[in-house]
This record gives structure tokens, C-alpha cells and sequence, in this order.
């Protein structure tokens, strides 16, 4: 029965990144509910209505769920959710993975900045010290 009063709820699509060959878990604090809208305050639940092409999905209660990649995959993948209140369901929402090696570069070690007492590493003793 749909009260004529109540709004569906509202999700929000998201992405999230994920390493190649690697387990994504995410919890509730960043599942597909954390942003997630009921006007009438009802508690929302998520479902899943399409899973991933390019790997699999788990959804957990909260909104939060575990992606795992096909072995070797990189690229965009998605899966689909909707929310229900028990009264009426969300419009569909994308959610996005993309499966990424990690660009960031290495740390790379400080260099030691010069001292009048200190030597550098490529100094001769006597020559240019104090």
C-alpha cells in the first residue's frame, strides 16, 4: 500500500577508486546510503538492481558493499541500486568504480640542507669546509 503523503527516497550517485586485483570494502560511512534523502524521515534500505559487468558486487545492509574487479581489469565499471522506504522505491542510481593503478609517485627522501658546521655528502675535507 503507497501512502498518497510519502516520498521516495532519494540517493545520490558516487565513485569510488579502487587498485587493480584488489578487494574494495566500503562501510556504511561511504556506501550508497550515506548521502541518501527521505523527506518523511523513513528508514532506507538499499537494494541492488544491477551488478557489475567487470566484476562482482556484495551489497551490505547499511549501503555499504565489497567490489571485487576481475582479475587483471582496469577501467570504469559500474552497478546500479535503487532505495525503498517500504512505501516507495528510489529512482535507479549509477554507482561508478574505477579501477585504477595509484598515479601518486613515490616518496622521495629529503635532501639534507647545508649547515655551516655540516659537510655535504660530495665535499672535501679542507677544501671547502669552514
Amino acid at each position: 500500500m503507497v501512502h498518497a503523503d510519502n516520498h521516495a527516497p532519494v540517493l545520490s550517485p558516487s565513485t569510488h577508486i579502487v587498485s587493480p586485483n584488489t578487494v574494495l570494502q566500503v562501510g556504511i560511512n561511504k556506501g550508497v546510503l550515506v548521502n541518501a534523502v527521505d523527506k518523511d524521515k523513513n528508514l532506507i534500505y538499499a537494494t541492488l538492481v544491477t551488478g557489475a559487468i567487470h566484476g562482482s558486487v556484495q551489497l551490505l545492509p547499511g549501503g555499504g558493499f565489497i567490489y571485487t574487479p576481475k582479475p587483471g581489469f582496469t577501467g570504469k565499471d559500474k552497478f546500479i541500486v535503487k532505495g525503498t522506504d517500504n512505501h516507495s522505491n528510489s529512482v535507479q542510481t549509477v554507482i561508478t568504480l574505477d579501477v585504477t593503478l595509484n598515479l601518486i609517485p613515490p616518496a622521495t627522501p629529503a635532501k639534507p640542507i647545508p649547515t655551516r658546521r655540516a659537510m655535504l655528502p660530495h665535499e672535501i675535507p679542507g677544501l671547502l669546509s669552514p
